[in-house]
């Protein structure tokens, strides 16, 4: 019985020995305690699009080139072109060619996320609506060339491109 009671006062020891030696930041545990805490941060997004950094995107853009599908680009877009537009308020909005969509926009540096779509339902004739609004889905990149092309990417690759309406 003495045995049991040594084991079990043992392990108890070891285990709140185990737990003081966690740092309680991050829970990784440390032998060293005079090792600095380094504390990650989140970049925080502009809550529109009015910085300077920005301001060049605020406006309407045509689209006029699309990764993915194998009929050609008027072929998908045989009457209207997609456009976009953003404002000051960091909203984008436009048209898949079909139907109105509009959704929340954050924009980092060179890195854009595009929140929920909602987006008007009126039928549309054939894929071409589902290929723009799948592809804007997967964008987390931007790039502006000469003032008037913007590039949405996928990592590094450009999924889309637009011209500036002037």
């Amino acid at each position: 019985m003495l045995s049991r009671i040594t084991f079990s006062t043992a392990i108890l020891a070891l285990s709140l020995a185990a737990c003081n030696n966690t740092d309680k930041t991050n829970g990784s545990s440390t032998d060293n305690k005079d090792t600095p805490i380094v504390q990650q941060t989140t970049p925080v997004a502009p809550d529109n699009l009015s910085t300077d950094t920005t301001k060049h995107l605020q406006g309407t853009w045509v689209l006029n080139y699309i990764t993915g599908p194998r009929i050609a680009f008027d072929g998908l877009y045989p009457e209207n072109k997609p456009q976009i537009q953003l404002d000051a308020s960091g909203n984008l909005s436009g048209n898949t060619s079909c139907n109105s969509f509009s959704a929340p926009l954050t924009i980092t540096g060179h890195e854009w996320k595009t929140g929920d779509i909602t987006q008007t339902e009126k039928a549309c004739k054939g894929s071409g609506e589902q290929v723009f609004l799948s592809t804007l889905k997967k964008v987390n990149k931007y790039d502006v060339t000469d003032g008037n092309t913007l590039q949405l990417m996928s990592g590094d690759i450009a999924v889309m491109r637009f011209t500036k309406k002037l």
